[in-house]
């Protein structure tokens, strides 16, 4: 089974080489450049690692950790 990894950052360049580069790996992986993308995915999906930035312009990802987990 592959493992899936979702990327939460606002920087696109970020999202774009994190996903590519897992991707090659074999990886299965999602980028979201906004917190609330991101934690809805999260919310709704099941994810075996998420790669969270910490500083967000919609909030800070510390914050939101316990929303992820869940």
């Amino acid at each position: 089974m592959t493992a899936r990894i979702l990327v939460i950052d606002d920087d696109p360049v970020i999202c774009s080489l994190l996903t590519e580069k897992l991707r090659r790996l074999g990886y299965e992986a999602q980028a979201f450049q906004t917190l609330k993308e991101g934690v809805t995915t999260a919310e709704n999906d099941a994810w075996d690692v998420v790669l969270l930035d910490i500083h967000m312009p919609d909030g800070n990802g510390l914050e939101h950790v316990p929303q992820i987990v869940k």
